[in-house]
């Protein structure tokens, strides 16, 4: 069940906050379906405030010569609750703790169709002692790069990504393209719901992210009930342990979570937001995408 842990080891606590950091800014300004106001951090706001510390010179300097830094800047995007999953804003702010690790990886469209087999590689090996991992790209910074990752991504010999419609519902305005990633576990028993983000417009607000990144569940073990996808069981980020305990507080979570993910959520988007979709493009960018895999969905 969700709130089952089976935590092996010791993992490095998860440092607490300087209290000494100037204040983070928040100049991202969103209304919410109900009509109030909320602000969240954007790029600038966590590159400002690391100029500010004498940390980096720029964006350029941080990616370029403090890659760390940047998986630390996603999961503090992820705890303020742009998502609108209460599930997820608490596990960020011990990533360490719950088992995710950050692979930040420079320039990977450079990579070609060994990019694929680059990540999977680094998948298998973090599958070992973590749940959740996310790949983050700095390079990929638009609708263009987006399209060329996933081309790349389904170029792999191995097969173990691949893009698919099946299951996927179109966007209901007709103006975007839903595109459906998927990458095999090792073990090639399940297979995981890419969940993309991306700094991009065309994608829902609870995806527009400072980063362009794949988050994934690298691991078999499920807390959800069992669907299968071409012989493989479907894995994706709700089978993580929600560390809400007992079951009937999780259970709760999970009703306030529902709420505040319509809350957040553009009602032309709602498509577009689903776990089983990785990125939305426009319908003109989607024209380079390369060909979708059929698949056989089992309930």
């Amino acid at each position: 069940m969700p709130g089952d842990s089976g935590a092996p080891g010791f993992i490095r606590p998860d440092p607490n906050p300087d209290p000494q950091s100037p204040a983070l800014n928040k100049s991202v300004v969103y209304q919410l379906n109900d009509g109030t106001e909320r602000r969240y951090p954007g790029i600038t706001d966590y590159v400002e405030r690391l100029v500010s510390m004498g940390v980096i010179k720029d964006l350029d300097d941080l990616i370029q010569n403090y890659s760390h830094l940047i998986g630390e800047i996603f999961f503090q995007w992820i705890s303020t609750g742009q998502l609108g999953c209460l599930f997820a804003a608490k596990l960020a702010r011990r990533p360490r703790e719950n088992r995710w690790i950050p692979i930040v990886q420079l320039d990977a469209l450079s990579s070609g169709e060994q990019l694929g087999g680059l990540l999977s590689a680094h998948l298998d090996a973090a599958s070992e002692n973590h749940e959740a991992a996310v790949v983050i790209l700095p390079g990929v910074t638009t609708e263009e790069d987006v399209v060329k990752l996933v081309n790349a991504l389904c170029s792999d010999p191995s097969g173990r990504w691949y893009r698919t419609d099946d299951g996927i519902d179109p966007d209901t305005t007709g103006r975007l393209y839903l595109v459906g990633l998927r990458w095999v576990l090792k073990g090639n028993k399940s297979v995981n719901y890419v969940l993309g983000f991306a700094p991009l417009i065309t994608m829902p607000f609870t995806r527009q992210s400072p980063f362009t990144a794949l988050f994934l569940r690298i691991r078999d073990e499920k807390r959800t009930p069992e669907h299968v996808e071409d012989g493989r069981v479907q894995v994706h980020l709700a089978d993580l342990d929600s560390t809400f305990h007992p079951q009937e507080t999780h259970d709760q979570v999970w009703e306030l979570t529902k709420r505040s993910r319509a809350n957040h959520v553009e009602p032309n988007m709602t498509m577009a937001a689903r776990a089983r979709v990785t990125f939305s493009v426009s319908g003109d960018s989607a024209e380079a995408l390369c060909g979708a895999r059929k698949v056989r969905l089992d309930p």
